[in-house]
Formats: structure tokens, sequence, C-alpha cells
């Protein structure tokens, strides 16, 4: 982000222009050079082509006043200002609140995705942190978007789903028999940059072009047409680097920004990583009795999906984008932030605080 991003981003909020779930907050704002007051956290998102839950009010003020803009707490109650996050501690143990609660909470904070309403082509404009040029790439060609989930690997999701278009620059194709016949190393190469694990990556890149000649008939739109979410998801798993998390969230992305017709959409799982667990261990819907523990993704996955299915058994998966951005900019690995002065965690009244368990 730039300063001519954040300028053009206060005449989008001018005309009328707002982030998606946008609500008049209650502090922070950022001056324009007029002086002029607008809500922070919109116009970083506005700026960045970002959606609100992505990240917090803090990260939008930090990278405003990098820029050099003045940020200011209208809000009535001055306690909060300058005061550094809220830190949870083993203390801070709750009654356990009503599943329902919990389950309504987390929807409040990002609703299930109405599929009814859908398009029926491929349409990303609600992927906001999406860039134009990848969501156009991915229109044109399904194996692109194959290949944003296979380098979905250990590093921000939103820098992974770039990675096709900008290999594309690279190599000026994302031909399967291109990618097939280019030497492992040389492909590596190329990938150099785009992502921390360049040979892994290659080596993924290069079995995923040659599963998809060799049982697909060189095309990914051959995998998920006219098939059932269950056997979408099978044929994911084949794919080396995709296991229960990207195959779940690959389907979902299928149905929500694809337009594919998949028969049991409803069905697919919730995607576990480890903000998604670390959210339900420390809601206490898992592993209650334990205490002090670490847990192994491994160990915890099934008990999480079962527990998804059980609290939204119409489509677990509604769970999946609120746990995930709440334990990435709430629930962290090294701190909670329940009790945060400037946006408190969305699930704050309804979470048991399990913060003495974690996911290593």
């Amino acid at each position: 982000m730039i300063k001519k991003d954040v300028e053009k981003a206060f005449l989008k909020f001018n005309k009328g222009n707002r982030p998606q779930g946008y609500r008049t907050p209650r502090s922070w704002y950022v001056l324009d050079e007029n002086g002029s007051q607008f809500p922070a956290k919109a116009i970083y998102a506005l700026a960045t082509n970002s959606r609100l839950a992505d990240f917090n009010t803090i990260d939008a003020r930090q990278a405003l006043e990098e820029l050099g803009y003045k940020i200011v707490n209208k809000s009535e109650d001055q306690s909060t200002r300058g005061r550094a996050r809220q830190v949870a501690t083993p203390n801070d143990l709750v009654v356990t609140p009503s599943i329902p609660s919990i389950v309504s909470e987390m929807l409040r904070y990002i609703p299930c995705p109405s599929f009814e309403t859908r398009s029926k082509v491929p349409d990303f404009s609600e992927w906001t942190s999406l860039s134009p040029e990848s969501g156009k790439l991915f229109k044109e060609d399904p194996n692109a978007f194959l290949f944003g989930a296979i380098f979905d690997f250990q590093i921000d999701a939103d820098k992974a789903w770039e990675v096709p278009h900008q290999l594309k620059i690279k190599l000026k194709t994302l031909d399967i028999n291109s990618i097939i016949n280019k030497p492992k190393e040389d492909l590596a190469q190329e990938i150099g940059g785009l992502h921390r694990f360049r040979n892994v990556m290659a080596k993924r890149l290069k079995s995923c072009a040659n599963t998809l000649k060799d049982r697909y008939q060189g095309n990914a739109s051959n995998i998920w047409n006219n098939q059932n979410a269950s056997e979408v998801i099978r044929r994911l798993l084949e794919f080396e680097g995709i296991g229960q998390k990207i195959a779940n969230m690959f389907v979902r992305m299928l149905v929500t920004y694809y337009g594919v017709e998949i028969n049991g959409w409803n069905k697919i799982d919730i995607a576990v990583d480890r903000h998604v667990a670390r959210v339900f261990l420390r809601l206490g819907l898992v592993f209650q009795n334990s205490r002090n523990a670490t847990f192994r993704i491994s160990d915890i996955r099934l008990p999480i999906i079962d527990k998804a299915r059980e609290l939204s058994p119409n489509y677990p998966a509604a769970l999946d984008e609120p746990a995930f951005f709440i334990g990435r900019n709430w629930c962290t690995a090294n701190h909670a932030y329940c009790e945060d002065g400037v946006e408190p965690c969305p699930l704050k009244e309804v979470c048991q605080k399990r913060i003495d368990l974690n996911v290593g």
C-alpha cells in the first residue's frame, strides 16, 4: 500500500463505497490532507482491496501511520487511547456458554454465504484480497486456480493465491506440458521470490501438472464437473500437497467463487488448520478437560471436524472462515487479545478463554 492507494480510498469512501460488512466505528479515524476524518479500518480495506475480516484496526492504524497519516480516536471513552492490546491470562476463564450462542456469534462475525444467489459463472468480486489480474487468470484457466491451492502452503494465503499469476509472468505460460518438461531446478529458480519453499513447490507443481495430464485430460475442470462434493474432495486428495484443509476449502471456493454446481456442497467439512484448531480448543468445544496442553493438528483434526458437523449440521464449513480469521487476528499462538480495547474479539462473551491450550 502506498499513499496514492490511500488517496484513492478517500475518494471511494466519499463516493459511497464501503467494504462489505462495514459499520460506523466508535473510534480510530484517519485524517486526509484537509483534516477530514475517515474510519481507519474502512480506508485501509479500500486501499488494499481487503476484507474487513482479514485484519484488525491496529493493523490499519499502524500501516496508515507509517505512511505519515494522523490517526485520532473519536470515542467518547478515551481510556483506551494509546493502550496496548490487553492479553488474556489463564485466570480469565468464564462460565461455559451455550453452544447455540457460540455458533450464532461466529456466524454474526462472518455470515454463511448464500449459495442460492451465487453466480453461476466465475465471480471473484467478493474475494476482495485477490488482485483483478489473478481473478481474470482464474476465470480463464481452471488449472491456474488449482495451482493456487498447491501454492497455499506455509505462507500467507493472500500471497499464495497470487503466485500463479506472478509465475505466469515469469514463465510466459502455465501450460502443463511446459511445466512438465521444464527441469525441476529451473522451475524452482523461477518460483524463488514467490514462495519460501521453492524446491518443494517446484516438485509439487510438476506432480500436479503430470496428474492433470494423466488423469484429467490436462484440464482441472474435469476434476469437478458433474461430480458430488465427496468425489471432488477424494480426487483433490490425489494431488501431492493437498490435504484435508485445502481440499475442503477448495470445494467451498469452487461453489462460492467459481460458480460450480456441486451436489452435496452443504456437506463440505471445516478446513482444519492451526488457527481454526486453536479457536475450537480455546472456546472449549473440544478437549475440555485438558490443561496446559499443546496439540498436534493430526491429533485433533477429526474431533474438530466432528464438532463442526454437530454445531452446523446443514453446512459444517460455515464455521471455517469465522474460526480462521478469529484465530489469525485475535486468538494467536502467542497471545489471546480477547479484551482488546480498540477492537475486542467477536467471541469474547461466549468463549471459555482456554488460552492454556495451543497448537504446535
